[in-house]
């Protein structure tokens, strides 16, 4: 599971954080992100594809959907491991 990695928010700015319970996902997408430990978009972007996969429920729907939320904030931030092949 990928709660083994923690996440750090000490420098950040936690104000231009979006939730995952507010992107407007679907709930079977967010729980899935949930459950193992991230608490929102930018937390993805530390990780790939390949270790997102993984995530338990989180199958080829959740995942297209994501990539699309994903696609869409990336382009305001820098989140771009997540994307990458």
């Amino acid at each position: 599971e990928m709660k083994k990695y923690k996440l750090s928010y000490a420098d950040k700015n936690i104000e231009s954080m979006i939730p995952l319970a507010e992107c407007g996902m679907s709930a079977r997408t967010v729980n899935s992100l949930i459950r193992v430990g991230y608490v929102y978009i930018q937390d993805i972007s530390s990780h790939t594809r390949d270790e997102i996969r993984k995530t338990r429920d989180f199958g080829t729907v959740s995942q297209m959907e994501l990539e699309q939320k994903m696609i869409s904030v990336t382009k305001h931030s820098s989140m771009h491991n997540y994307l990458q092949f």
